[in-house]
C-alpha cells in the first residue's frame, strides 16, 4: 500500500466520522476533504477543483434548483388534498397512493426534496386518519427512492453514469432510457410493500410523546434559567406606556409573555397592552440583557425563581409547531405577521437544524423546517 493511498484513506475515514457526528455541517466536511486532497499533493488544485466544470454536476444542481422552485410553489398544499382523497382511509391504498406519489416525483426531483416536501403532507394523513406514522412514513422513504431510477435525472448516480460514458466517447443514456428497468423496479417494490412488507412495519405512536405533559420543555429548551420576573415602579418612565412604546423587545431583546396586575396574569399580551405602576412583568431573556437593566432606573428585577410550568397551567398548553414547505410564515418575521396578536399565543423558542434560538425571536426570518415552541391558551 503506497504513502498516497494512506493519505487518502485516513482522509476518508475522517470525512465518515465527521459525517456520522454531524459535528459540522456536511458541506463544510466535503470541502474540507477536497482541500486536504489537494493541500497534501494527492491531486493539484486545477483537478480538486474540475468537477465543478462537470456537466454532471451542473445538473445535479440544476434538478435542486427545480426542486426548490417546486417546494416553494404551493405544490405540497395540492398534493395534500389530492394525496387525502384518494387514499381514503384504508392502509393498503393509502401506502400505495403514497409510494406511487413520491415515486412520480422523485422521478424529475431530488429525492430528499420529495421527502422534504411529502413529510408534511404524510402527517396530515396520519393525524386525520389515526394511523401511526411510522407505517406511513418508511413507505414514503422507500416510494422516494424507487422512483429515483426511473428517469436519468432521478438520482444522481444515474447523471454520473451517464455522464462518465459521454467521456469515454461513448453514446450516453437518453432521459427515459432508466424508464424501463426502473419502473419494473419501482412496481415491485410497492407490491412487495402492499403484500407483505407492511406486516413488518413498526407501529409507534407519537401522541404520548408529543404531548404538552410527556414532555420536559424545560430542560429540552433550557428555559427556566432564562425566565425572569421585572417590575415596573411607581417613578418608571414607562408608566402608561404601551409595550411597543417601552422597547423592552427591540433594544434588549426580551420577551414579554406575560404582565401580573392584581393577583391576575394576563398571557400573551400585545404591543398595545399598557403597562401600569406596580406590574411584574414575566420576561424570557438571557441573563446579559437581564444585568444591562440593572443600569436602568426604569425597572426592578425581582429576585424569585420562575417556574415555566406555573406560568403556563391550567387552560394555557404548551406545544411545538413545525412550518412546512407550504406556510405562508416562511420568510417573515414574528413582528411583521404580528404572531402574537394573529395567533393569541407566546414563541418561546425557534429549533432549527439542531440548534435552538431563545432571544431576539420577533425579528427572527422563519425557515422551512423551523419548529416553533409556542405556549397560549388551550
Amino acid at each position: 500500500m503506497t504513502p498516497e493511498i494512506v493519505m487518502v484513506l485516513i482522509i476518508l475515514a475522517v470525512a465518515v466520522i465527521l459525517l456520522i457526528t454531524a459535528s459540522i455541517p456536511m458541506e463544510v466536511t466535503a470541502l474540507l476533504s477536497l482541500g486536504a486532497v489537494a493541500l497534501i499533493g494527492l491531486v493539484s488544485p486545477s483537478e480538486a477543483l474540475a468537477g465543478f466544470s462537470s456537466p454532471a454536476v451542473v445538473t445535479v444542481w440544476a434538478v435542486f434548483i427545480v426542486s426548490g422552485g417546486l417546494t416553494h410553489t404551493g405544490v405540497a398544499d395540492i398534493l395534500g388534498r389530492l394525496v387525502l382523497r384518494m387514499a381514503g382511509n384504508r392502509e393498503t391504498s393509502m401506502i400505495l397512493v403514497i409510494m406511487v406519489t413520491a415515486g412520480v416525483m422523485s422521478a424529475v426531483m431530488n429525492n430528499v426534496a420529495v421527502a422534504a416536501l411529502m413529510l408534511p403532507v404524510v402527517m396530515d394523513i396520519a393525524r386525520q386518519t389515526g394511523s401511526p406514522p411510522s407505517r406511513l412514513l418508511m413507505p414514503l422513504a422507500y416510494g422516494c427512492l424507487l422512483g429515483g431510477l426511473t428517469t436519468q435525472i432521478g438520482t444522481p448516480p444515474n447523471i454520473l453514469v451517464s455522464d462518465f460514458l459521454r467521456e469515454e466517447g461513448y453514446q450516453t443514456f437518453s432521459f427515459f432510457d432508466f424508464t424501463p428497468v426502473g419502473m419494473a423496479v419501482m412496481a415491485s417494490g410497492i407490491i412487495c410493500m402492499l403484500v407483505f412488507g407492511r406486516h413488518l412495519l413498526p407501529k409507534r405512536t407519537v401522541s404520548d410523546a408529543s404531548s404538552p405533559a410527556g414532555t420536559d420543555w424545560k430542560s429540552q429548551y433550557d428555559l427556566q434559567d432564562r425566565l425572569f420576573s421585572i417590575r415596573i415602579p411607581e417613578t418608571s418612565v414607562l408608566v402608561k406606556k404601551t409595550l411597543v412604546e417601552s422597547r423592552i423587545g427591540s433594544i434588549l431583546g426580551l420577551n414579554v409573555l406575560g404582565i401580573t396586575r392584581s393577583n391576575q396574569t394576563m398571557l400573551t399580551p400585545g404591543p398595545s397592552d399598557i403597562l401600569e405602576a406596580g406590574d411584574v412583568l414575566t420576561v424570557q431573556g438571557r441573563m446579559e440583557e437581564l444585568k444591562e437593566i440593572r443600569n436602568w432606573r426604569l425597572l426592578v428585577i425581582e429576585e424569585n425563581v420562575i417556574d415555566i410550568a406555573t406560568v403556563y397551567a391550567g387552560d394555557v398548553a404548551t406545544a411545538e409547531v413545525l412550518l412546512p414547505s407550504s406556510s405562508r410564515l416562511i420568510g417573515k418575521t414574528l413582528n411583521s405577521l404580528g404572531f402574537r396578536q394573529l395567533y393569541g399565543v407566546n414563541v418561546l423558542a425557534i429549533r432549527r437544524s439542531g440548534s435552538i434560538k431563545r432571544s431576539n425571536l420577533q425579528d427572527e426570518l422563519l425557515a422551512i423546517g423551523d419548529v416553533l415552541l409556542v405556549a397560549g391558551p388551550q
